[in-house]
C-alpha cells in the first residue's frame, strides 16, 4: 500500500513542476523526483496516455503541458 502511496505523490509533484514549468532537463527532472531517468519516462508516457500533450522547451530547459491538462490525486482513508 506505501507503494501506491508513494508513486501517487510522484505524480501529483511531476504534474506541479511541469505546471509551474519547473522541471529542469531529464536528468535534473529525475532526481528531484528521486528515480531513474528510465522510470521518469514511463512516468511521462503514462500522463501521455490519458491525456497530457507533453513537450520540452529546451530553451527554457524543462518540460511542460501542451494542453490544458492538470491531475489531482487525493486519497482519502477512513478506519
Amino acid at each position: 500500500m506505501q507503494l501506491l502511496f508513494k508513486y501517487l505523490e510522484r505524480i501529483n509533484r511531476m504534474n506541479d513542476l511541469i505546471t509551474m514549468k519547473a522541471t529542469g532537463n531529464p536528468d535534473e527532472f529525475s532526481q528531484r523526483l528521486n528515480i531513474s531517468r528510465r522510470q521518469l519516462y514511463n512516468d511521462l508516457e503514462m500522463l501521455r496516455e490519458i491525456g497530457a500533450e507533453i513537450k520540452y522547451d529546451k530553451y527554457r530547459g524543462s518540460y511542460y503541458y501542451g494542453n490544458s491538462f492538470d491531475i489531482d490525486i487525493e486519497v482519502n482513508i477512513n478506519k
